[in-house]
């Protein structure tokens, strides 16, 4: 087997609410953000904020609770909320002169307790036990044991649309997702529409990330007649690595994404034509001179505690990677088609979820 596999993806990502995209730190702290992901998930209705000595008590559900059951995770002070006030008879919490949204506020206490997990094993000590205190420590290790359902119940995003918003190579600086969503985004305004009249169990989120390459690989045949062709591909391949062709890479990942996770509703372009020879100036001419014979995407988004949903079966998933055949356009077995076994399969929460693709029943004995 011969050929070279670029896989693009992110190492950043956030999630926020729309309202989120005008606050000017956040507008600061996204510039380098180029990808949008506009997403729907179960709305989370705050049924009371409780001040305790030791923490804040947080009781929500949403709509499509069928057991009407309440879900209860508990903030310990040290994660910095102390001296935050709880107002409007329990339903909004305000922290440094500002309320944070339910949404908002329940992905930063997923981040921290996420953080400390490691470092808690399961008799409760901890390498930092002498900045908390005993009680603290139990706090943690029953409110971690919830984390997996709460981000497959409240924190699994459906993707609605995607976009990017780099601009052409010729901006003096390159344009933010923020920037272009906040300028007057006509299918953003549409999607927001929508949702408020028909969709009153959901919310929108907008999750955004930063585009890299991720990997250049090349398993490639070296022999005598032809070391000096093998040295100029290898030398092509790094090409992808120039500062210069960023934009280009903005652009397949958000091509790669619209191909796999196919939201038609909103989406137009790349749904069915992704690679194509046809999108000379758009990526096609950049891979060809750089003489990659695979294009794929890796995406990680567990940092933010939240996942998206696979389209091929519904599972939630914080890492994935696809790749297509340059020559032939065709989605490929990450085992066995690409030179590059880039993944081997989908995760969540750092379990591996086997694909459709690459793994069949004989495929899945790797995975033990």
């Amino acid at each position: 087997m011969s050929g070279s596999t670029l896989i693009v993806g992110n190492n950043e990502v956030d999630s926020v609410m729309p309202a989120t995209l005008f606050k000017q730190k956040y507008k600061d702290n996204s510039a380098d953000k180029h990808v949008y992901l506009i997403c729907s998930a179960n709305t989370i209705v705050i049924d009371k904020y409780e001040k305790h000595p030791h923490f804040i008590r947080m009781k929500f559900h949403s709509f499509v609770n069928q057991d009407d059951k309440r879900t209860i995770i508990e903030i310990p002070n040290f994660f910095g909320f102390k001296e935050a006030s709880i107002i409007d008879n329990g339903l909004t919490i305000k922290y440094n002169d500002e309320k944070i949204s339910g949404l908002e506020l329940l992905i930063r206490v997923l981040r921290n307790y996420c953080c400390i997990k490691q470092y808690i094993d399961y008799e409760g000590k901890s390498s930092f036990r002498k900045k908390i205190s005993k009680h603290e420590k139990e706090i943690c290790k029953r409110n971690i044991a919830k984390i997996d359902n709460i981000i497959q119940t409240y924190c699994t995003f459906d993707i609605e649309y995607i976009g990017q918003a780099y601009g052409t190579p010729k901006r003096p600086t390159p344009r933010s997702a923020t920037e272009r969503l906040i300028e007057g985004h006509k299918t953003f305004s549409q999607i927001l529409s929508d949702f408020i009249s028909m969709y009153r169990t959901k919310d929108i989120r907008v999750v955004q990330i930063n585009c890299t390459p991720q990997i250049s690989s090349a398993m490639l045949n070296i022999s005598l007649s032809n070391a000096k062709d093998t040295a100029e591909k290898v030398f092509n391949n790094e090409n992808a690595f120039n500062k210069k062709h960023e934009s280009t890479i903005v652009t397949l990942v958000e091509a790669g994404l619209i191909r796999y996770f196919h939201p038609s509703n909103y989406n137009k372009e790349y749904l069915d034509s992704f690679p194509s020879k046809t999108h000379h100036k758009k990526y096609y001419d950049f891979l060809i001179q750089s003489e990659y014979d695979h294009i794929g995407f890796k995406i990680d988004i567990g940092q933010e505690c939240i996942a998206l949903r696979r389209p091929d079966d519904g599972e939630p998933v914080d890492c994935l990677s696809r790749s297509w055949n340059l020559d032939t356009g065709e989605l490929e077995w990450p085992l066995v088609d690409t030179p590059f076994s880039q993944y081997l399969g989908d995760s969540f929460r750092g379990e591996i979820l086997p694909t459709k693709i690459g793994f069949e029943s004989n495929d899945k004995q790797l995975l033990k």
